[in-house]
């Protein structure tokens, strides 16, 4: 156990340790640099060195973790007085197969898997949160999407498991099974969040970057649950971020094993014209886009995604829902919304120095509107900040029931924008596509 300095205001906060080692090892790293990190924050940090024995068919690895870690949890709740700790503030916190074994004992707690033996096992040894670092082993086979039927999913539900916090990085193979919990901790209504991280490999805690953001996170996730006040987080992220100005100076490129796309071309703008040969003039756009003009300015390209402007199996061409309309609701934060689309168009939007890179942008709105300001415009000007060259879509709204008009527009215009890469001034082997809610 390791308790906040002397002179440290205490939170009363306490969390469980329980490190990786694929359950034939701990290793103690996460320990030594996460204790530093609760410590400032008034938090006990407390190691669970748990048996590990090695895995085989006739003896689960988890079997005897999983009967330390709930009577590890009930002695800090039983006397949590003696130690000074808060008994409704004791979480725990598992790196990799500890994880794993953090993820059970945060969902086996009604019944323990074994006999209990004094009063320290008669009192709650449920986590009041858990946060889980690059979980292990919790989907089996690893890389696909069958729960490890040891974490009982089914049970799960937010009197029985505690809010959860999960962290990743990309590239790592246990990513499928972080994303497949955090669905199951969602269906069952479990307050959950998942952050997944660019680069890096599998373990680390505060040594590398950016997976140490997942503690700027996971203090704002203990802060919004209430465990943490607002102080204690403040004074948490001013010590992550001396620890980061440390891991960047000595910062590597990591390889990415996940084998991400080549480098991105870094190059003079192809010849393009200033506009689509098909630019639309003001008197032939829609409401949608005489607003969009408004926004970006009267030279924007927009041109149509269809020869004919509408398709002839649009069924809203038949019996018409109404002009296209600018459905923006008066707010402090109004924000354009376009609804009623039958003609299609991408307006261009092109960054001061353009490197190749193009990505169609598509925003959300339900299907019965566009978000084409937060979710459109704004993120257009973005990707130009970036050398992106962005398309922003208007594709075709309200849905047509049985009519995938949008996955048509969609389609259409990623097929579009390729095969007119050299007027476009884009590099076609470079073309992406980027979609908000549905």
């Amino acid at each position: 156990m390791i308790p906040p300095p002397q002179g440290t205001r205490s939170t009363g906060v306490t969390v469980l340790f329980c490190p990786g080692g694929g359950y034939g090892a701990l290793e103690t790293a996460s320990i030594l640099q996460g204790s530093q990190w609760l410590n400032e924050m008034g938090a006990t940090a407390v190691l669970l060195k748990y048996r590990i024995p090695r895995r085989s068919a006739e003896f689960p690895a988890h079997q005897l973790p999983l009967m330390d870690a709930p009577r590890a949890l009930g002695p800090l709740r039983s006397r949590a007085k003696e130690w000074q700790l808060d008994p409704a503030r004791i979480g725990i916190i598992g790196f990799s197969a500890g994880g794993h074994l953090a993820a059970m004992a945060s969902n086996h707690h009604e019944q323990r898997t074994y006999d209990p033996i004094d009063d320290h096992d008669r009192v709650s040894c449920r986590p009041d949160f858990c946060l889980l670092m690059y979980p292990a082993y919790l989907t089996n086979p690893i890389l696909e999407l069958q729960a490890d039927p040891a974490l009982e999913q089914e049970k799960m539900s937010p009197t029985r498991t505690p809010p959860t916090f999960i962290a990743v990085v990309r590239p790592d193979k246990f990513t499928v099974g972080c994303v497949n919990y955090l669905a199951a901790l969602r269906q069952a209504q479990v307050p959950a969040e998942l952050h997944v991280f660019s680069s890096g490999g599998h373990g680390g805690c505060f040594d590398r970057y950016p997976l140490l953001g997942w503690g700027y996170e996971s203090a704002r996730f203990l802060k919004d649950h209430d465990f943490l006040d607002e102080d204690a987080a403040k004074t948490g992220e001013a010590w992550l971020r001396k620890r980061e100005a440390e891991v960047k100076a000595k910062l590597q490129t990591l390889a990415d094993t996940a084998g991400a796309a080549k480098a991105a071309p870094r190059r003079p703008t192809m010849p393009s014209q200033k506009e689509p040969a098909d630019a639309l003039a003001d008197a032939s756009l829609g409401a949608g886009d005489l607003e969009l003009r408004k926004l970006l300015g009267p030279d924007v390209p927009i041109f149509p995604l269809w020869p004919t402007g509408t398709r002839t199996d649009d069924p809203l061409n038949l019996k018409p829902a109404g002009p296209e309309t600018n459905t923006t609701l008066p707010s402090l934060n109004s924000s354009l919304r376009i609804t009623n689309v039958v003609v299609p168009t991408m307006t261009v939007m092109r960054p001061k120095q353009p490197d190749g890179r193009a990505v169609i942008v598509c925003p959300g709105g339900g299907y019965k509107h566009l978000a084409a300001q937060h979710e459109g415009v704004e993120v257009g000007r973005w990707l130009n900040a970036q050398g992106i060259t962005t398309f922003l879509l208007k594709y075709r709204v309200p849905k047509r029931d049985g009519i995938p008009v949008a996955l048509q527009d969609a389609q259409r215009a990623v097929s579009l924008v390729r095969s007119r890469a050299g007027e476009l001034g884009v590099d076609p082997d470079w073309v992406g596509i980027l979609g908000f809610s549905t």
